[in-house]
């Protein structure tokens, strides 16, 4: 018989290090904490934190190049489909199973009523790249926000792996730009990097950019007569993993934390927040215009 240390054990077993410890450490204070409840308490959360990660089919320290490759291998299978099932709606249902493997929403039927675009785009390794770095960034931020990795006395807004993986995403797309040439019809050369470095590519200017088009929305309301409203929309609590005291000195875990995730937790601001604020408005005829900004807490909520 299995003891519950070694079920625990087998749950982490493929983790990277860092987190099987995590995971562990936070098991067993849970199978501490209640003589009655605390090993099922214990189970629980590393069952569900470990589902949420085998959702995930690419290693969770996994970089971009990695991922990359992985989209186009998923590409490739796609494609071998076709040698299998001439049928349209059959292959396409085939490639719907690779997707839904690797936990990727396929395109959808209702959009994609025609069955070209839809195997297109699960041929394409662009597509994969796309859809591969979502689910993966988000899967990997959800387990590390609840293990209790991200907040300001860790690893602030997001995880190390994240801010990892985006560095190096950022370098291999500068190497390339340095790389590529591009020649205009007067035969004058420059790189790709130096051409982006001029435009909203650059960080700074695309910064720049937004706020000079706040400053023009300002203007124009003050000229049209209108009233200038900021409005600051927040989370309950429940959708908070960490808390904080002593005007955010102290960082603690929040004991009403649900589970949102991230995306969840955006999806009800956007949803079941905004979106009626919007429709009441309308209804008292009146109209906004503007920007709206989703901030990450400390907690990536």
């Amino acid at each position: 018989m299995v003891s519950h240390a070694e079920w625990a054990q087998g749950r982490v077993a493929d983790l990277p290090a860092r987190w099987q410890k995590r995971l562990i450490g936070r098991w067993e204070r849970l199978f501490a904490a209640s003589e009655w409840t605390g090993a099922f308490d214990a189970n629980s959360f590393l069952r569900t934190t470990t589902d949420l990660l085998a959702q995930v089919r690419i290693p969770l320290d996994a970089n971009d190049g990695e991922i990359c490759d992985r989209a186009h291998k998923l590409a490739l299978t796609c494609a071998d489909r076709a040698t299998m099932y001439h049928d349209a709606d059959t292959l396409r249902t085939a490639m719907e199973r690779v997707a839904t493997g690797q936990g990727i929403e396929p395109p959808s039927r209702k959009k994609f009523k025609d069955h070209g675009p839809a195997l297109a785009r699960m041929t394409c390794p662009g597509w994969w790249q796309r859809k591969l770095r979502a689910h993966h960034g988000r899967c990997l931020e959800a387990a590390a926000v609840r293990i209790g990795y991200v907040s300001k006395r860790d690893q602030i807004y997001c995880s190390n792996e994240t801010v990892y993986r985006m560095r190096m995403r950022d370098a291999s797309a500068a190497r390339l730009l340095e790389k590529t040439l591009a020649r205009n019809e007067l035969g004058q050369e420059y790189t790709l990097a130096e051409l982006a470095s001029k435009s909203t590519a650059n960080k700074a200017i695309r910064r720049a950019e937004l706020m000079t088009r706040i400053s023009g929305f300002e203007h124009i309301a003050r000229g049209l007569g209108h009233a200038g409203l900021f409005l600051t929309l927040t989370c309950p609590s429940r959708m908070h993993r960490m808390r904080t005291y002593n005007k955010g000195s102290v960082v603690v875990e929040n004991a009403k934390y649900d589970g949102t995730t991230a995306r969840e937790a955006q999806q009800y601001l956007a949803k079941k927040v905004w979106a009626p604020i919007r429709a009441k408005l309308a209804r008292m005829g009146i109209k906004l215009y503007g920007f709206r900004v989703a901030e990450p807490q400390h907690d990536g909520t």
